[in-house]
Order: C-alpha cells, then sequence, then structure tokens
C-alpha cells in the first residue's frame, strides 16, 4: 500500500505549496501552456509581498503582536508550538468576534478539528520581509530556530552579554503600531484601527524592496482609492464581461499619472502586454479540446472561437506582437528573477510571437499550442483523457495577484478613514 508522506523542508517550500494548492482550487488556474513561472515573476515584481492565498491585512499586525508577546512573557517552550497555538486561539476569537461574516478567518473550520492548517505566520511571511515589518532575510524556520535558541540562552544560566544583544536585536526586528499591549487579544477583529493602517501604509511606502511596485505608487501618488473604487465597479458588472480587464483598467490609471514611478509604470505595461498575448494560445487550446474527435463540445468550440476572433482585433489594435516583443516581455519579468525560466516555455513565447507578426493560420498555431502543453504536462495533459470539453480550461487574463492585494489594501484604506482625529 502506497503512502504520501511530507518532506520537511523551510517554511518558504511549504508556503511555496501551499500557493500551489490554494490555485488549484481556483478555476482557470491550471497552467497547461507552462507560463506561470512567468507571470509570478512578473506579480513579483508588481505585487511584492501578496500572494494568492492571504486574506485580510489584520494578519500583518497580529503575527508579530504574538512573537513581541512571546519576548515579552520569556516563554519557554520553542517559538513555532507558541505560534500555532496562539494562531489557533486568534482563530478561534475572530469567528466569536464576527458572528455574520466570517470571510477571511484563516483556519475557522479547521480550529476546533486538528488546528489551522494554513498558518498566518506562513502565508504572510514573505510579506513580514518585504514590508520591513521583520528585518530579516531568514525563513521562518530559520528565524524561528535562531529565536529560541538566543531567548534559552539569555534565560539560561550560561547567560552572557552576546545572548542578550542578540535577543535585543531579534526584539527591535520585529515591529508593531504599539509596542506590545498584554490585552491585545481581548476584542480582536479583523478590522484595522487607524494606528495599525498608518503603521502598515507607512511600511508598505518606505520600505527599500516594494519602492517600485503598484502597490506603493498608488499609495504614494494619492491613487489608492481611485484604483480600489474602479476595482470594485468592475467586479459588480463582472458578469457581463467575457474576461477580467482589471489590469488594463490598472494601467490606464497609471499611465495617466505623472507621479508613478518610471520603472512601475514600464513593467506594468509589459506586464499587460504580456497577459493579453497569452490569452490568444490559452483560447486555442481551448478550441482544440472543444473540437477533439469523439469529444466535440461544438457549442464551447463557437464561443471560444468568437472570443479568439475578438482577441484578435484587440492584438492588432493595441499592436502587442511587434518585433522583439518577447524578449522585451522576457527581459522585464527576469528583472529580479532569480531561477532561468523554462527553456521550452520561453520557446513557445517566441514561437507564439513570431507567428502573430507573420499572420500564420490557425491550423499552425493550434499545432504548435498542442506541442506546448504535451511537452509541458507530458502524460498528465488534458489531451490524453478521454472526456467531453465542459468548460475553460487554463489561464484567461492574468492579474499578477492584483484581486488578491485588492482585499489587503481596503482593509488599510478602511483603517486610515478611521482616523479619530479627523
Amino acid at each position: 500500500m502506497s503512502k504520501l508522506g511530507w518532506v520537511d523542508f523551510s517554511s518558504e517550500d511549504r508556503e511555496q505549496v501551499s500557493k500551489i494548492l490554494a490555485m488549484l482550487k481556483e478555476p482557470g488556474t491550471l497552467d497547461e501552456l507552462g507560463i506561470g513561472q512567468i507571470r509570478d515573476a512578473f506579480a513579483d515584481l508588481l505585487f511584492p509581498g501578496f500572494s494568492t492565498v492571504q486574506t485580510r491585512a489584520k494578519y500583518l499586525i497580529l503575527v508579530p503582536t504574538i512573537l513581541k508577546e512571546y519576548h515579552h512573557l520569556n516563554v519557554k517552550q520553542p517559538i513555532l508550538e507558541y505560534l500555532k497555538e496562539r494562531e489557533d486561539e486568534v482563530a478561534k476569537l475572530l469567528d466569536i468576534h464576527h458572528p455574520s461574516s466570517t470571510e477571511g478567518i484563516i483556519g475557522r473550520t479547521m480550529v476546533n478539528k486538528d488546528g489551522v492548517a494554513k498558518r498566518p505566520s506562513s502565508v504572510y511571511w514573505n510579506a513580514f520581509r518585504q514590508f520591513e515589518i521583520i528585518h530579516t532575510f531568514m525563513s521562518l524556520n530559520e528565524f524561528s530556530q535562531k529565536y529560541s535558541k538566543i531567548i534559552f540562552q539569555v534565560n539560561s544560566t550560561q547567560e552572557h552579554d552576546e545572548g542578550i544583544d542578540e535577543s535585543s536585536a531579534l526584539r527591535e526586528a520585529i515591529l508593531t503600531p504599539n509596542g506590545y499591549s498584554s490585552n491585545w487579544l481581548e476584542e480582536v477583529t479583523l478590522d484595522l484601527n487607524y494606528d495599525e493602517a498608518d503603521f502598515l501604509y507607512r511600511k508598505m511606502t518606505t520600505s527599500s524592496y516594494v519602492k517600485d511596485s503598484v502597490s506603493t505608487q498608488l499609495f504614494l501618488s494619492g491613487l489608492m482609492q481611485e484604483a480600489l473604487e474602479q476595482y470594485t465597479a468592475l467586479q459588480k458588472n463582472k458578469e457581463h464581461l467575457d474576461f477580467d480587464n482589471s489590469l488594463d483598467l490598472l494601467e490606464d490609471l497609471v499611465l495617466r499619472s505623472n507621479d508613478i514611478s518610471k520603472e512601475c509604470a514600464e513593467t506594468l505595461t509589459l506586464a499587460n502586454e504580456f497577459s493579453l498575448a497569452m490569452e490568444g494560445p490559452h483560447i486555442r487550446y481551448n478550441i482544440v479540446l472543444a473540437t477533439k474527435e469523439n469529444y466535440e463540445n461544438e457549442e464551447l468550440a463557437e464561443h471560444y472561437k468568437t472570443l479568439y476572433k475578438i482577441w484578435e482585433v484587440t492584438v492588432k489594435k493595441r499592436k502587442t506582437f511587434s518585433s522583439g516583443c518577447s524578449t522585451r516581455w522576457l527581459q522585464a519579468a527576469k528583472r529580479e528573477h532569480s531561477r532561468a525560466f523554462n527553456d521550452k516555455t520561453v520557446g513557445f513565447i517566441e514561437k507564439w510571437s513570431v507567428l502573430m507578426q507573420s499572420g500564420a493560420n490557425d491550423e499552425v498555431l493550434d499545432d504548435l499550442v498542442k506541442h506546448q502543453a504535451l511537452t509541458n504536462k507530458g502524460k498528465r495533459s488534458i489531451l490524453h483523457k478521454n472526456i467531453q470539453h465542459a468548460g475553460w480550461v487554463g489561464i484567461r487574463r492574468l492579474d499578477y495577484r492584483w484581486s488578491s492585494a485588492v482585499k489587503i489594501l481596503q482593509d488599510i484604506v478602511d483603517g486610515l478613514n478611521n482616523d479619530s482625529t479627523k
């Protein structure tokens, strides 16, 4: 009998797996054509610190507060154990304090079973580092091990000045709006008060790691409120749209402003070009699936063919496929990406771009798309499955985590509007 096991690597590895699992639960995110690596590279430039598994901004306050409490109370147990216990308690209390709306409470359904499975400390760890809420380059595991070791050293008979200095440095590396208060958990909610929102605003607008990100530039330019209102209005009319054009609207807003950094505007423009460019092969892939021999779905096939004609008109009007376009997209995405992109995916993007510039026919385009799907997925490709195509497969327009960032940013804006001194 075979069993599924888990090899315990760093918290970053676990967070990456959590992101992938979360994406697999969302409709329309299966990466059939293998462009996910480039999508994620653009997302790390445009919306660093944000992820698709984050829910509310308050966790950016709650986890550092638990770490502060751990230090303040001189807790003897390992820090990860303490974090787990407190995160479970936070989930229970948030569920109680938000009886009418539990959306965004991490672990609400699991806390009374085996405890919170998706730990806020892990989900938000990269955000703490990117926004300089916790000053460290270490993973959560590494940070926790070092923190626990130093606390033990300071509290043991082996106490010495070096241990005390390191303990103080670690304590000061963890930032919260107003230090530590012993009653912080009594009335805990997901809503940010003004001080908490202002703290997060200041961290997002001063961290050197995110200075050219979309979120930072929207805050600094005073366009954040307009961007969020624009996004909310779009979602209300989403059922009338064939695709999510939220990034088009965001790009238009950014390009109209003289207060957005050049680097941010250029990256967003190239990322949006890439998003539109890659919608085409995904539409063709769905046409291929809907017209597969013995498993045809004529109604869907006609719908996708109509979408493709609209897409063709759009890319021609915008002149998306110009000379050297794929090189510009890939170079922009790779600006701070530590690993090389998959050669076969790069080759696919380059070939698709060349074929679009030369006006290749649909049969040639479909052959390229099928080859890429089989190259990317192998035997796991849906092309090998003997089922009728019943709905969209793969990615549509990319938003590079904008929809996830909106939830966090709206919390901050709402908190800033709670200024009692006004």
